[in-house]
């Protein structure tokens, strides 16, 4: 009962600094808009531009399937080996 009334009191003032009372104020959903999360809002926006991460991980994914030909001109017996080795390759660059 002691549990439903303290959270019935949290909710009940709800608040834009809810966040900091559970330790969440560095979440950017808890975050009330200002210059620190518009700092957040940037570098979420410039790391997850499309173009930007085509850019970064093409050249990676380039040398991934050359090293896979060759692989497989190598030994194409062993297809499963290297299909295998080559999809969680991509994680570990």
């Amino acid at each position: 009962m002691r549990a439903f009334v303290l959270a019935t009191g949290v909710l009940r003032n709800n608040d834009i600094h809810t966040g900091s009372r559970f330790g969440l104020d560095s979440n950017m959903a808890f975050m009330s808009t200002g210059d620190e999360w518009r700092m957040h809002r940037r570098i979420c926006q410039q790391h997850f531009r499309l173009d930007a991460m085509v850019d970064q991980h093409h050249p990676i994914q380039t040398r991934k399937v050359h090293v896979l030909l060759k692989q497989l001109l190598e030994s194409p017996e062993k297809f499963d080996y290297h299909a295998a080795m080559y999809i969680p390759s991509h994680a570990f660059r």
